[in-house]
């Protein structure tokens, strides 16, 4: 909300370029906290097995689909429909928006692709 209305401020960008630009570092910031560092930010008692695990690996135990998974699903699909209705559907501005949720949101939060590093990237 914060980066939003930091935008906003900025007076060289539309209304439209400030939503595409929060929808798209929201997805960004959010993949890289939850789907790209691993281990953990505070001392575990796991031996070191959250070392080799993303921050959405050790949501509630690896659990599928927990409300707190849930939640962090829905967040960003919200976001890209407020951003689809406030720049009025402009097909640019749906193309960034839809393919950074898709990419960055809604495919490393897939089932299929827990505990897997695509092409061996970040092993």
């Amino acid at each position: 909300v914060g980066c939003h209305f930091f935008l906003l401020c900025i007076p060289f960008l539309s209304v439209a370029s400030v939503w595409t630009l929060t929808c798209t570092l929201h997805n960004v910031l959010t993949y890289l906290l939850l789907h790209w560092e691993k281990g953990s930010p505070y001392e575990t008692l796991d031996q070191g097995e959250a070392r080799v695990l993303t921050q959405w690996e050790q949501f509630d135990d690896g659990e599928q689909y927990s409300p707190t998974k849930k939640f962090l699903l829905v967040v960003p699909i919200v976001i890209f429909i407020l951003a689809s209705f406030y720049t009025q559907y402009d097909p640019i501005h749906f193309l960034i928006n839809a393919s950074t949720l898709i990419l960055l949101s809604i495919l490393p939060k897939l089932p299929q692709f827990y505990r897997v590093r695509v092409f061996g990237i970040n092993r």
